[in-house]
């Protein structure tokens, strides 16, 4: 026997060795014993073609016919032979090793491709973890990453090759992800000048990330604050912190400072009438 194959792959230079009586031998299409994978077939010249549908070794022996004259011609079963065809080779991109990068809190995809075997391809993440906030589904692993790290999984790609064929086929790459801390920015909108008698006040600001917003007074003799509260001590110039100290997902946030002028208490006069004085007594009239 000459030659052996791959499944879906046409055969070429596959064919029983023969000798002794006179060539040309005739080979018959009708194995004596065995069989050859589906998708190929035993010609007359004795060679095998067509496109191997399985994998695996096939056993089989064939009757051989040669070219003798007068009392010929002569017939005989041949030994045993077997013709092994071996299992496709999946191919699976991008090749083992690094992905692009991502941040926490940006959309992310790759997509991953296979070739080889039979088509529709099933992907898996077989080992490992791909960084939380992305999911693998149909070949494209995406989402939007939420934690920062350096993640480490396997994809395995499965052909539809049924299991009487030799499927199904698979193949096994090893990969990784870095996801960033995601960058974050406070919006803290300007604060107006109020009276001290306007105490306390209510601070309000967000953080891109979504994540909460502290707050922090750096000139404590004229306003302290607790909380999202701000309480006026007395006139003068308040000035507030905005912060955000980032998490395992985001990086710390630039400080935003607001400063607003505290002015003295307003005076409140009540009006009213004042009382009848008599001569000779003591007065007094509050407003």
């Amino acid at each position: 026997m000459i030659g052996n194959g791959t499944r879906g792959v046409a055969l070429s230079g596959v064919q029983i060795s023969t000798s002794g009586g006179r060539a040309p031998y005739n080979c018959s299409n009708l194995l004596a014993t065995g069989a050859l994978p589906a998708g190929t077939q035993l010609n007359t010249d004795c060679t095998i073609s067509g496109t191997p549908a399985a994998s695996g070794t096939f056993n089989f022996t064939a009757t051989v016919t040669d070219s003798t004259l007068g009392i010929g011609p002569f017939s005989q079963t041949t030994g045993a032979l077997s013709l092994t065809i071996a299992a496709p080779v999946l191919s699976l991109s991008p090749a083992s090793g690094a992905l692009p990068g991502g941040a926490a809190g940006v959309a992310y995809s790759q997509t991953f491709t296979a070739n080889g075997g039979t088509t529709p391809y099933v992907y898996a993440r077989t080992s490992g973890a791909v960084p939380p906030g992305l999911t693998l589904a149909d070949g494209t692993l995406s989402g939007t990453p939420t934690v920062a790290g350096t993640y480490n999984f396997d994809i395995t790609v499965t052909d539809a090759s049924s299991a009487g064929s030799g499927g199904p086929y698979s193949r096994v790459q090893s990969y990784s992800v870095s996801v960033a801390q995601g960058s974050q920015t406070i919006t803290f909108n300007a604060l107006p000048n109020v009276s001290l008698s306007a105490s306390p006040l209510a601070l309000s600001a967000t953080a891109s990330s979504g994540l909460t917003v502290g707050f922090t007074s750096i000139t404590m003799g004229v306003c302290s604050v607790v909380g999202t509260s701000v309480t006026l001590l007395q006139p003068g110039t308040c000035s507030i912190i905005a912060s955000q100290d980032g998490d395992a997902g985001w990086a710390p946030a630039a400080d935003v400072v607001r400063s607003f002028t505290v002015t003295p208490a307003n005076l409140v006069l009540n009006a009213g009438a004042a009382s009848a004085p008599r001569v000779g007594d003591n007065y007094s009239q509050s407003n």
